[in-house]
């Protein structure tokens, strides 16, 4: 038998292991020990306050801690030196006492009483046992809820506890400083061209700590989170400033500080909108463009200071969006016109916006005179010395000619000039000598190099939706142009998408609504996906707030009360049977080809097929000939109910007398449309993309020559005064609304005498009208946002999908 021999105090420590491991045995012991069995005393509760142990390297340089994530409670319960796991089982705890194990029962009771108390300050016990892992620990956790703060219960109850029964213990690794008052502040200075660096912030203990790039920092481990779940985050939150770890004491220090939350609600809607870029300099500032940062003045966020150049941005931001009206100025001595009360409006407003060499976007509905006014605008800017360097006017192809005209007609004494035509890099010299130079979409990104070499006081931008693809050519080409100003002018600021106002806006003041990308996540996609969301309406609202100042928006039916009526007649024509079956069969291919390839692809890489297959579907309704590319057609079949339809509407509207134009998306439609009015000894035009006698066709028509005209809805959806024509026919809907507007407003425009009516035709029970009902739905978006204008998202949901192909 082997035999080992034990001093005292190894017999003690040996007896001890026997107490704590049998905790309800009786056991003998040697002379030298004594087992003593003590009365229960009241425990006293050890609380220890527990950081998680690993840290992504984001989190070990963050300056904005969530307690609520970082922080846990562990619970146990002290009895004389004995300390016990809140949920031990074990039904007493032993110490040593020098040769004596001391043995204490547990008071189930108290403890009990303990836990309820912690419960009661939002305490429970951790349920993701997963997330345990995370901990230095080596019993359950408790965490806080989430209608209480760790700060309050810091602040408030720990203080009060009575330390004989209660500890607590933050501890070797955390330091929890709390901060009576955290005071805001603000700080811009000009940095140089037009931006500013700002700097809001806090200060704590006498320190700053700049909020701006901590809340972004925050936001971005978060992952990506709409507006409201964040606003929602902010107002529930438990957060703390973490001042940083000590490498001395290598201990984290975190201030306990009640931050504004007013501050932190206004901050987190620009924070918000810069959430996927890195605009923090490594000082806390951020760089913000003059408009924004007047936005942010505005907001009560920023001072102005001493900087006189902010002050009167932030006066005109005020001044503009609020809704003062604007001085109207007088038409100047030098202009050849008698303006209407809107437009001496207009010019006022371009006169303010001038004054602090600002852009805007004036967004008129067709036909109220925005050239005029952009001329009466010029000519006040010459004759106060700021045409030194001249204008540019960018304009489609197909409108120069109007503008030349309009500037020989209203402003002779201007000097004009055209950047055009095959000898145009041997006259650019003469640009230096000219008041005014005209140039195309097209040829601005091809002559790029020479304008943006110039320097131009004024840039026009007619029919600016030409630059809404902010990834096109011509897009980057106008914003690469040097020169003090811009203006837009266009009828349909938001033709298809809500970016493209951003991309307008990057034109007029760079950097206003923030990058694309985050435009798109954070603003257009929240508003386009459920407009009728409650945060969509707070949304749009904050975004039509900040649009006010630069777009000046105002309606036909508002400002011209005396110009004649225009009344739209949706005309409903039903298929013939061979149509119909036509119709059917292709829908029913179409559902089944879509819902394959959404399987496949997904609903994102199926836009294409989807588009693709309802064009048949809109081709049918037309006119069974126009699959005949795709798909051969029997000759059985090659009856249009709607081509009949349009012929009847023609004949009684030339026996009325009226003078008649009438669009078509699809030019093939036009030619099918023109063999039909051939055969019935129709007379009539035809305009399409093709057509190089745009002109002439215009003036025949105007001066009575012929009571037709076929226009192609994109060739002549602008640029055209076609105000000798009384009756408009939309041979086939488009996706976007106002761009059938716009052409209808070819013929309700100024100098129209007579009502014009609009007609529509649309096919029963078929993707057209649909399309109508689909129509409706997107009217809100923009009409919120402007006053007035429509809206279509063309990238279809499957809901819509459905909609379109339902029987």
């Amino acid at each position: 038998m082997l035999t080992t021999s034990m001093d005292e105090a190894e017999v003690s420590r040996f007896c001890l292991r026997l107490a704590k491991r049998f905790p309800e045995a009786k056991f003998p012991t040697p002379p030298c020990v004594q087992l003593d069995e003590v009365a229960t005393d009241r425990p006293v509760a050890l609380l220890k306050i527990e950081q998680r142990a690993l840290l992504s390297r984001r989190e070990l340089d963050a300056k904005w801690v969530d307690l609520r994530d970082r922080l846990r409670l562990r619970l146990r319960f002290r009895y004389g030196e004995a300390v016990v796991a809140w949920d031990a089982p074990e039904a007493t705890v032993s110490h040593r006492r020098d040769t004596t194990v001391v043995r204490i029962t547990r008071d189930r009771t108290a403890e009990q009483h303990i836990v309820d108390q912690l419960a009661t300050w939002g305490f429970a016990v951790e349920a993701d046992q997963a997330e345990l892992g995370f901990f230095n620990f080596d019993s359950s956790l408790f965490r806080i809820g989430k209608d209480h703060t760790w700060r309050a219960w810091l602040a408030d109850v720990v203080p009060s506890l009575d330390t004989a029964y209660w500890q607590v213990d933050p501890g070797a690794r955390l330091k929890l400083q709390r901060v009576e008052q955290a005071d805001a502040y603000t700080e811009a200075h000009a940095l140089n061209g037009t931006d500013f660096a700002v700097d809001i912030g806090v200060t704590l203990g006498g320190r700053r700590h700049p909020l701006l790039p901590t809340l972004h920092q925050a936001l971005r481990s978060l992952g990506r989170r709409q507006h409201a779940e964040l606003v929602a985050w902010l107002q529930t939150g438990d957060f703390a400033l973490r001042i940083g770890a000590t490498a001395a004491e290598n201990v984290d220090i975190i201030e306990l500080a009640s931050l504004p939350s007013a501050l932190l609600l206004q901050l987190i809607e620009h924070v918000h909108e810069v959430f996927d870029a890195r605009p923090f300099a490594p000082d806390g500032h951020t760089r913000l463009s003059q408009w924004r940062l007047a936005e942010l003045v505005n907001a009560g966020l920023c001072q102005t200071g001493s900087d006189n150049r902010l002050a009167e941005l932030s006066r005109l931001c005020e001044r503009l969006g609020s809704g003062v009206e604007v001085r109207p100025r007088d038409a100047p001595p030098a202009l050849k016109a008698t303006l209407r009360p809107y437009q001496q409006h207009g010019l006022g407003w371009l006169h303010v916006l001038g004054t602090v060499s600002a852009g805007g976007i004036l967004a008129d509905d067709m036909g109220l005179g925005k050239t005029v006014q952009v001329i009466a605008h010029l000519l006040e800017t010459k004759t106060a010395g700021g045409l030194a360097h001249g204008a540019l006017i960018v304009a489609p192809t197909s409108v120069i000619d109007n503008w030349h005209d309009e500037f020989t007609r209203f402003a002779p004494s201007l000097t004009v000039g055209r950047h055009h035509g095959a000898d145009r890099d041997q006259n650019w010299h003469r640009v230096a000598d000219q008041d005014i130079t005209l140039t195309t979409y097209s040829l601005l990104w091809r002559d790029i190099t020479q304008l943006s070499s110039t320097r131009w006081d004024l840039v026009v931008l007619d029919e600016a939706q030409y630059i809404k693809n902010a990834a096109a050519k011509t897009a980057q080409a106008s914003r690469s142009l040097n020169t003090e100003r811009r203006l837009c002018l266009t009828g349909t600021p938001v033709e298809n998408r809500l970016q493209d106002i951003w991309s307008l806006f990057e034109f007029l003041l760079p950097g206003f609504l923030g990058d694309e990308t985050t435009f798109k996540q954070r603003i257009a996609k929240p508003l386009s996906d459920d407009p009728d969301d409650p945060f969509a309406e707070i949304l749009r609202e904050r975004l039509r707030r900040r649009l006010a100042p630069f777009v000046l928006r105002r309606r036909k039916e508002d400002v011209l009360p005396d110009l004649p009526a225009k009344t739209e007649v949706v005309h409903s024509v039903a298929m013939t049977p061979h149509q119909a079956d036509l119709y059917a069969e292709m829908r029913r291919e179409a559902r089944e080809g879509i819902r394959q390839t959404v399987e496949t692809h997904g609903i994102g890489g199926a836009q294409m097929q989807i588009l693709t297959r309802l064009l048949r579907l809109r081709q049918i309704c037309c006119d069974p000939r126009l699959l005949d590319a795709d798909r051969d057609i029997p000759d059985r079949l090659h009856d249009s109910a709607k081509l009949t339809a349009l012929l009847d509407l023609v004949a009684d509207l030339r026996a009325r007398g009226s003078r008649t134009l009438i669009f078509s998306q699809f030019t093939s439609m036009l030619d099918l449309i023109a063999l039909a009015l051939k055969e019935q000894g129709h007379e009539f035009l035809m305009l399409t993309g093709s057509s190089r006698n745009r002109a002439e066709l215009v003036r025949s028509f105007q001066a009575g020559e012929c009571p037709l005209f076929l226009i192609s809805l994109r060739a002549g959806g602008f640029g055209l005064n076609l105000t000798a024509a009384d009756s408009v026919i939309h041979y086939d809907p488009w996706w976007n609304p106002a761009v059938e507007r716009q052409a209808s407003d070819r013929s309700h425009r100024l100098g129209q005498t007579k009502p014009v009516f609009v007609y529509k035709l649309i096919v029963d029970d078929s993707i057209e009208s649909k399309i109508q009902e689909l129509q409706h739905r997107k009217l809100d978006l923009v009409r919120d946002l402007l006053n007035e204008g429509d809206v279509s998202q063309i990238v279809l949901d499957q809901g819509s999908i459905d909609y379109l192909l339902a029987d």
